[in-house]
């Protein structure tokens, strides 16, 4: 073997040089090698970078109707390209001139609920074969079925090849005249990671038995990539004499485990029978948390204490779903 070899990707260019395209050695770029610079080497990950980019919602000029209205023009996208797993390769979308608006939604009269989906698709006739150059939002209907629900989307289209899910909609049977913002959940990806912050103005105070903390504020839902997540929770915290708080992270419904142990942060154990007030925090972290919509809440159990100005932060570390070692 050499003790040297030039660096030859099979698709694109290893370094860019310059541009222009006239054969010369070290001149021209390709439109993957571009699509390699936003991306960073994987600083991106599929998904949206604004709180509105590409947002599905009821049609708002006019009111709901059997349409849906796209925030298209809000921001840019990132939409992974199926067509090519190695290298990995992603697609920057730019922004709409103005908002879609969806039309022609079926209506829903089968006597069982539907889910159905809103995807940002490109096609690129280079790499798929599909004879179009294009980025579209596609409404893509589902077929009724009597187990379909947010949870269970029995019934859902296929996502299309390099698609990036927007939305997820459940149209319950007698649908007729609008979709409306209470039957779409929110499926957007995030480009730089998902990043959740929630506040609680209530006191709570745990007593025996775990309880759920300020559902109304400290429920959330968050779409996952599959990339480590790290969850915290701080607050003010007042304890009783010998009085202890213990708090836990339930994702979907159930505790965090680990190695078949329920994962829970003892905090507040108020030494030598002093009172206690005082911050309190804990942090949980998910190497491998289940890409997809998963529903965080906080439940805590504590007799004689008592938690307020609470705040809690869920938040992907990484952009991509492998390990460094660390």
């Amino acid at each position: 073997m050499a003790l040297d070899v030039t660096i030859t990707p099979a698709l694109g260019h290893a370094v860019l040089f310059t541009q222009g395209g006239d054969g010369a050695p070290g001149a021209g770029y390709d439109a993957i090698d571009l699509r390699r610079l936003f991306t960073c080497a994987g600083a991106f990950q599929p998904g949206v970078f604004g709180a509105n980019d590409w947002k599905v919602t009821e049609r708002a000029s006019g009111g709901a109707n059997l349409s849906v209205d796209v925030a298209a023009n809000a921001g840019m996208a990132v939409v992974p390209n199926s067509a090519l797993i190695t290298p990995r390769d992603f697609y920057l979308v730019a922004p709409h001139s103005s908002v879609v608006n969806l039309s022609s939604v079926p209506a829903n009269t089968s006597g069982n609920p539907r889910v159905d989906y809103v995807v940002l698709q490109v096609r690129n006739q280079d790499h798929d074969g599909s004879g179009e150059y294009d980025a579209r939002v596609r409404y893509l209907v589902g077929t009724p079925n009597a187990a379909a629900s947010h949870s269970n989307p029995a019934g859902a289209p296929t996502i299309p090849a390099s698609s990036l899910l927007l939305a997820q909609l459940l149209v319950p049977t007698g649908t007729t005249s609008a979709i409306t913002n209470g039957m779409i959940r929110d499926r957007r990806p995030w480009a730089r990671g998902a990043l959740d912050v929630a506040e609680s103005s209530a006191t709570f105070n745990p007593g025996v038995g775990f309880q759920q903390i300020d559902s109304a504020n400290l429920s959330r839902r968050v779409e996952c990539s599959g990339a480590p997540i790290e969850v915290t929770i701080s607050g003010r915290l007042l304890a009783q004499p010998s009085a202890r708080l213990d708090v836990r992270l339930r994702i979907d419904g159930l505790d965090v485990t680990v190695a078949g142990d329920q994962r829970f942060t003892s905090l507040g154990v108020a030494p030598g029978g002093a009172q206690v007030d005082g911050r309190f925090d804990a942090t949980f972290l998910i190497a491998s948390p289940t890409p997809g919509s998963r529903l965080f809440q906080f439940v805590a159990t504590g007799s004689s204490t008592s938690i307020s100005q609470i705040q809690t932060v869920i938040r992907e570390l990484d952009r991509a779903p492998a390990s460094n070692g660390s």
